[in-house]
């Protein structure tokens, strides 16, 4: 690896314009060594380790909801779900590891190309994700409000619709990032800012809030749902409360994933906001917000990962598919 990585050269063709109208050096806020060493750490070692084990999991977390079925649309959120972090988690892996090889592409690029490039897919899949996860929280909330009318709104179709919507936008956003901000990808722009604040950023902001109203809402959803359960005698009003209630809990615990660790993507859009200076291109900020990219990135390789944990925990038929699927992991009485 190089002694500078492009956001280093960047942030150095930047000062270099700086100081020859301000005769002081403009020194960054981290130090280099601390920088690279956290740099390493969480990008190199951490988040590419988790994020090649999502890879894997995932894969198995969309063959097990395919086997299960998408007649419900719980199913078809997190089957899509899956897809989604899958996605992110090659992006991630592929990403990391690109970032940190010295090499040049046939075409003459530096390696770091595919990490600006790969980075437009991973926003995209992001985004998919959050809205998403958004269809299940406001979807969950709809079953405390209106039991009986839920199934109506949310139909198969609209939800299949609606996360295909989204989707097709996101990928139209990824082909405006590719054909009109062109190389070199590491550059920032007016028009490059205005398409990730569109496909990623806006949309990513709306989906935190909404799950986060939501979430407030299905915790205490849950827990008058409990105490009414303990008053009622019939056992099949019991099995039906104890399966809502499970989805229920399944759903608390994604979101409740995702707002923490969205956490470090919204310090960086309302800092950015209220200082439009600090990016990775700042001779100041630089590796400061650079870290924080990279903390972002581990936030996300952990949400993913646990979303599986969630699936296995949670779900007793995502457990009996998985285990009748591997026969390593049957058990002797199946």
């Amino acid at each position: 690896m190089t002694s500078r990585d492009p956001y280093e050269s960047a942030s150095v063709a930047s000062m270099a314009n700086l100081t020859k109208s301000d005769p002081e050096k403009i020194i960054p806020l981290i130090d280099y060594g601390l920088y690279y060493v956290i740099r390493f750490s969480t990008g190199a070692v951490l988040t590419t380790a988790i994020a090649a084990i999502d890879v894997f999991t995932n894969t198995i977390n969309i063959i097990v909801y395919s086997k299960m079925g998408l007649q419900e649309t719980t199913n078809i959120n997190f089957f899509s779900l899956a897809i989604a972090d899958w996605l992110s988690a090659m992006c991630l892996t592929l990403m990391t590891i690109s970032d940190h090889i010295k090499i040049r592409l046939p075409s003459g690029a530096k390696a770091d190309e595919i990490t600006n490039l790969t980075s437009f897919i991973l926003y995209a899949a992001s985004g998919t994700g959050a809205f998403i996860t958004t269809i299940l929280s406001m979807e969950r909330c709809l079953c405390i409000v209106i039991p009986l009318k839920v199934k109506k709104i949310f139909t198969r179709r609209r939800v299949i619709f609606l996360i295909l919507v989204m989707a097709v936008y996101e990928i139209v956003f990824v082909g405006l990032l590719i054909a009109r901000t062109g190389p070199p990808y590491s550059s920032i722009s007016m028009l490059k800012a205005l398409y990730l604040l569109c496909s990623y950023s806006a949309i990513s902001l709306v989906c935190f809030a909404v799950i986060s109203i939501s979430t407030i809402f299905l915790v205490i959803g849950l827990r008058q749902s409990l105490t009414w359960r303990k008053t009622t005698s019939t056992a099949s009003g019991q099995m039906a409360s104890n399966k809502e209630a499970k989805a229920t809990r399944c759903v608390i615990f994604i979101c409740l994933l995702f707002i923490i660790c969205f956490f470090p993507n919204l310090f960086t859009i309302i800092f950015a906001t209220m200082y439009p200076t600090f990016n990775v291109w700042d001779p100041y900020f630089n590796r400061l917000a650079y870290i924080i990219c990279v903390g972002s990135f581990l936030c996300q390789a952990i949400s993913i990962s646990a979303n599986t944990l969630v699936y296995n925990t949670m779900s007793s038929k995502y457990r009996q598919i998985f285990r009748s699927l591997f026969c390593c992991f049957k058990d002797e009485k199946m």
